[in-house]
């Protein structure tokens, strides 16, 4: 073999070394249940199934969790709620909310739509493993507060008895400020409608004397 083919060989597989180095480095390819935000030169840029390559200096890669988040439909704090028909109830149960922002009951938005929501998401909630703790903390008290207007308007026998009517009044009232966030409810399902009596206002049995 001749010094100049020995080269040209030598050459061609550095550079073929150097080519899978930058694609290993630069493309970034989602995981089968996460977005990939690419921000910076370009502009943002949003992917959930193919990759997108990412240069250090001129860009920045955020991770985004696809997968349901389940909040809980209860009172701050084990609070009680009055019914229409002046009972107090307490109510449990759950909600699975998404990222991606749909009108209630409505067709998806176009593609561009739903990248904007993915990051919105990043923005507000941010990425890793605290992000369903700041999701649960900006929604405690809003989903408390949509607990109350849904009770307050059915007796105690309407809300135990119609428990998914009362559920998707809670996803309706709830979908505006999901989409705040990004996010959009998936499904709720309201497992418990339990009365409430005051302990102290129970009945005292009469205790026996011996003798």
């Amino acid at each position: 073999m001749s010094p100049v083919l020995m080269v040209v060989l030598g050459l061609g597989l550095a550079g073929l070394v150097v080519f899978v180095l930058v694609i290993s480095y630069t493309y970034v390819i989602p995981g089968p249940t996460e977005a990939i935000v690419r921000l910076g030169y370009g502009g943002a840029r949003v992917s959930t199934d193919k990759g997108l390559f990412a240069f250090p200096v001129l860009h920045s890669v955020s991770r985004v969790d696809l997968k349901p988040h389940c909040l809980q439909i209860r009172m701050p704090h084990g609070g009680t709620l009055p019914t229409k028909d002046g009972a107090e109830v307490t109510v449990r149960g759950e909600m699975h909310v998404e990222v991606g922002r749909r009108d209630y009951n409505g067709p998806w938005d176009d593609g561009k739509a739903y990248d904007e929501d993915v990051i919105l998401a990043l923005r507000v909630l941010g990425t890793g493993d605290g992000v369903h703790a700041r999701l649960r903390s900006r929604m405690e008290y809003l989903i408390g507060d949509a607990l109350r207007v849904s009770v307050f308007d059915r007796t105690l026998g309407e809300a135990d008895a119609n428990r998914e009517d009362l559920a998707d009044d809670i996803k309706c009232l709830l979908a505006s400020e999901l989409a705040k966030v990004g996010m959009r409810p998936v499904s709720a399902v309201i497992s418990e409608v339990t009365p409430w009596s005051d302990p102290e206002l129970a009945p005292v049995e009469p205790v026996e004397r011996e003798g």
